[in-house]
């Protein structure tokens, strides 16, 4: 990041870690976990750090765990911030490991380490936020919170899924996640045929601000679902994505359409804000006819 760190309000912030700090939930990591491997949170350069009360006990009291609700809202809100980051723009981030430390003394509570979604390191380039991007972030962060990034049936889906890339390891699994949730957001409710043809030109019309664009974004939909398609036939993946989208580089073809996903929830959702589903496809539908750009807030 570009800063060491990032106010997200509420007791909540991320936070660069020192080279002391790394080493310290290293050395938890594998104590918390009987000697197992420590899923690289000695390794990792920042944190979410959340401060929250919780009421003193002792004895019979500290038996109590439904006396500890507190931390699964901090449980969830360090999975907020790392869908948000991984919505907001593309990068290697992920939650491996879940810390506690209290600030004062308490009998029994001293480190709790605690193993977070996902058994791996996602894979892609490192994750980067300069100084601009985090002052937009946390902007986008505060729409995350209040529920302007994630509302509707379709795009719950469709976050889902670019949700599951980060977990997957096969090509072709991340390929199909990203048809779903693109198709998740733009078939038409009544779809029967065509349907590879109508979502490529409602992606077109809704990312696309020129002519061009949508051109370009209209093909790289039709590419994936060629991809899609040519992969449940059988065909071997990284030799269909050398074929199909005409690069080599199956990681680098992978991470921009996923990326392709990522605009295009954030896109919908920026669309729908103001508007119900019904009336959101109206327009989207009346803009591929007359040739236009859609209106966005």
């Amino acid at each position: 990041m570009g800063a060491p760190e990032a106010d997200l309000g509420s007791g909540v912030r991320i936070v660069q870690l020192s080279s002391t700090q790394r080493e310290r939930l290293l050395e938890h990591g594998i104590a918390s976990m009987l000697l197992s491997f420590p899923g690289g949170s000695g390794n990792a350069g920042f944190a979410v750090e959340a401060i929250w009360e919780e009421p003193r006990m002792t004895g019979e009291e500290a038996k109590d765990m439904s006396r500890f609700a507190a931390r699964g809202r901090v449980d969830q809100d360090l999975k907020d911030v790392v869908t948000a980051l991984r919505l907001y723009q593309r990068g290697a981030v992920w939650n491996g490991r879940r810390f506690y430390w209290p600030l004062r003394w308490i009998p029994f509570r001293r480190v709790t380490g605690i193993p977070g979604p996902g058994a791996h390191s996602p894979s892609g380039e490192p994750y980067r936020l300069g100084q601009e991007e985090i002052r937009r972030f946390v902007a986008f962060w505060h729409d995350y919170r209040n529920g302007k990034v994630r509302t509707g049936h379709r795009l719950r889906i469709a976050h889902a899924r670019l949700e599951a890339g980060y977990d997957r390891r096969q090509a072709e699994d991340r390929v199909i996640d990203c048809i779903v949730g693109l198709e998740a957001l733009l078939q038409p409710a009544d779809a029967r045929t065509e349907l590879s043809y109508r979502v490529s030109l409602r992606g077109a019309s809704l990312l696309g601000r020129t002519p061009e664009e949508r051109s370009a974004v209209f093909a790289d939909i039709r590419r994936a679902y060629a991809l899609r398609s040519a992969i449940v036939h059988g065909s071997d993946p990284e030799t269909v994505i050398t074929k199909i989208a005409l690069q080599g580089d199956t990681a680098k073809y992978l991470e921009g359409l996923e990326d392709l996903l990522r605009r295009t929830i954030r896109t919908w959702t920026q669309f729908v804000r103001d508007r119900n589903e019904q009336d959101a496809f109206r327009e989207l539908d009346a803009a591929i006819i007359r040739g236009c750009q859609i209106a966005l807030d």
